[in-house]
């Protein structure tokens, strides 16, 4: 499956934006940058976010039907890293291991990534076309890299890597197109 055919339609660009592949490099250089590479784990991934921020961070996962408990019932995330806080704390309101719990896990860690200014960043969660779409707050150029930030963490934390999982450019992804065109081969 390439990268076009499984982009979630609301991070494609329209008119006079970054294209969705323009984007996608920049939010992987970014990555490749901090050390978040394919094949990373979660206890990796958090490792290298506390570095970043300094802070531990802890994931509570409070919610019932996709809302979190004692706050108004669109929100589905939130995320407390105000400076006074010794913690940053990551609420989720959707089942650990529920497909929309993983992405919205990496989606708000995205934020942590993407916009590390920011003291409380609280997700609403809105039907899309493609399924749930997170309004966070910030612009949409933000939310953009957010969303595509969270879509590569996914892919990367996936059990199977495939070749257009990495830049092709990156020396995993080099490794990875050598192993597709040997497999075939045979």
């Amino acid at each position: 499956m390439s990268f076009t055919e499984d982009t979630p339609s609301f991070i494609t660009s329209s008119a006079g934006e970054m294209s969705a592949a323009q984007l996608r490099q920049r939010c992987a250089d970014r990555l490749e940058s901090l050390g978040i590479r394919p094949g990373i784990t979660r206890r990796k991934l958090m490792a290298v976010l506390r570095r970043r921020t300094r802070r531990p961070i802890k994931i509570k996962h409070e919610g019932e039907h996709g809302h979190l408990l004692h706050h108004p019932a669109a929100v589905s995330a939130m995320i407390d890293y105000r400076p006074t806080r010794r913690t940053i704390f990551v609420w989720i309101a959707d089942p650990r291991r529920s497909a929309r719990g993983k992405h919205t896990v990496c989606h708000e860690l995205s934020h942590l990534i993407v916009t590390p200014g920011t003291d409380v960043i609280v997700s609403h969660t809105s039907p899309g076309v493609a399924g749930v779409r997170y309004k966070c707050g910030c612009t949409s150029d933000e939310e953009r890299e957010v969303e595509m930030t969270a879509y590569l963490l996914q892919r990367y934390m996936g059990s199977a890597l495939l070749p257009d999982d990495q830049p092709a450019a990156s020396g995993l992804g080099v490794v990875l197109a050598r192993r597709g065109t040997t497999h075939a081969s045979h």
